[in-house]
């Protein structure tokens, strides 16, 4: 066997190289497999089950996230991306597609939906969501406005179908006439006069019981009060007592009641101020005179030119509207 010499080898080269080369490739092949023996006896031990108890015991997902959202430049790509025309038109794609129309019609449809809405909604975390949106002061001032907007339409759409009424009722009479300053003075007819009436009836009435339950209960304290016709007694001068104070106080300072105020009237004398003390306490009379007879004296509204009752012709007043009441189309105002 010939010897191998250095010139043989420099001369040769490929000839030293394919050892080498073999010997690289079995080694290779022999830490391929140790390696994956050593990742299979890895991921069989406890090591795995360690590493994700440690990352959410840590939170470590949820800092990691929390860095990633507070940086400036995730809000840059994010904006940048969200501006782009492929992004818009691939979400319209998407939501536009039968299949995910599908999806979302199977998923509301499924018992899941309704468990997973239903635990939400019974949530403490929905129930403080909740409470506080609707106790914002956003959230009350929108619903005072509509409550405040649906009670004015109420008492305007009532007010328009009196002053219709007083209309009909009353078509021959005089309802207006010109001062001598060229003002048109406008007479309040039946209608708007008894509801007025009887709204200020139903004030009065739930004064005098909210006041009877309170001496009620203050006398209740001390002992019953005897004898009985006493007691009727006193409850009779107090209503006396409280119809006089609320008609008077309310003519003689405002020259309207509660109930003229919601129907916009308002009494007066000639001279278009309202009427003192002693005219209301006169015209008081009066209306108790009026309404004794069945209302008898309240018929004179329907034929006087001035739409004035019995009390008006005894105190010498007129009740007028407050403000000029558009009337809808085809009434007779």
């Amino acid at each position: 066997m010939d010897a191998v010499t250095d010139d043989t080898l420099f001369s040769h080269p490929d000839a030293g190289a394919e050892p080498v080369t073999a010997a690289v490739r079995k080694l290779g092949q022999i830490g391929t497999v140790s390696g994956s023996l050593v990742l299979d006896h890895v991921l069989a031990g406890p090591l795995p089950e360690a590493i994700a108890r440690s990352v959410v015991e840590h939170r470590v997902v949820r800092r990691v996230l929390s860095e990633m959202l507070a940086t400036a430049e995730l809000d840059e790509t994010l904006a940048a991306l969200l501006e782009e025309k492929r992004t818009e038109e691939l979400v319209r794609r998407a939501v536009s597609s039968p299949a995910v129309e599908r999806l979302l019609l199977e998923a509301a449809e499924s018992g899941l939906a309704t468990e997973l809405t239903e635990r939400m909604v019974r949530s403490p975390q929905f129930r403080r969501l909740l409470e506080g949106v609707l106790s914002s002061p956003e959230i009350r001032f929108a619903l005072t406005q509509q409550t405040t907007s649906l009670v004015a339409e109420l008492v305007g759409s009532l007010r328009h179908k009196a002053v219709q009424l007083d209309d009909r009722v009353a078509s021959r009479t005089q309802r207006s006439e010109s001062t001598a300053d060229g003002e048109s003075i406008q007479y309040a007819g039946i209608a708007t006069r008894g509801i007025a009436l009887s709204v200020d009836a139903a004030l009065m009435q739930v004064v005098f019981l909210i006041g009877g339950a309170l001496t009620g209960l203050i006398a209740s304290v001390f002992g019953s009060l005897r004898p009985e016709w006493l007691v009727a007694a006193l409850a009779g001068g107090a209503w006396l007592l409280l119809v006089g104070m609320y008609f008077v106080v309310f003519w003689s300072v405002l020259g309207q009641t509660p109930g003229m105020r919601l129907m916009r009237l308002k009494v007066q004398t000639a001279g278009g101020q309202p009427p003192g003390v002693g005219r209301s306490l006169l015209r008081l009379v009066g209306l108790v005179f009026a309404i004794v007879p069945l209302f008898g004296g309240i018929v004179p509204v329907l034929f006087d030119h001035r739409r004035r009752a019995l009390h008006d012709f005894v105190a010498g007043t007129v009740v007028v509207y407050h403000e000029h009441l558009q009337v809808p189309a085809g009434s007779a105002y």
